[in-house]
């Protein structure tokens, strides 16, 4: 209860206080009220960078794969050179047994990554 006291006195405007709360709760593995609290904030304002790939793995770590997959996704068009989000959309699918999806979404990751492969 009292967790859920000093989430409902977050200042909503101010994504750092937000995150931190967020933050919290993850380290208290309270996954579903972390990812909760992000997507109130993202009502309010949007999410920058950090605070979605949190909220993604929020997301994943609470078993809400579809919500995970959305937001990686609009990571991966945010930033679509950043291998990561390919490989985390993917780990995404896999968890969902959708193979062909994560397949495509490794092998996106690879082409984003290719600065770091290295040419033999």
């Amino acid at each position: 209860m009292e967790g859920k006291q000093r989430e409902n006195s977050v200042d909503m405007d101010d994504e750092s206080q937000v995150l931190a709360q967020a933050e919290s709760l993850a380290d208290r593995e309270q996954w579903r009220e972390a990812a909760s609290l992000l997507k109130r904030l993202g009502q309010v304002k949007s999410l920058s960078v950090n605070a979605l790939s949190k909220l993604a793995s929020y997301c994943s770590q609470s078993g809400d794969y579809d919500s995970a997959i959305s937001f990686y996704k609009s990571l991966n068009e945010q930033q679509p050179s950043i291998a990561k989000w390919f490989y985390y959309l993917g780990f995404q699918y896999q968890q969902k047994e959708k193979w062909d999806d994560a397949i495509a979404s490794y092998e996106k990751g690879l082409k984003a990554a290719k600065v770091w492969l290295l040419n033999r």
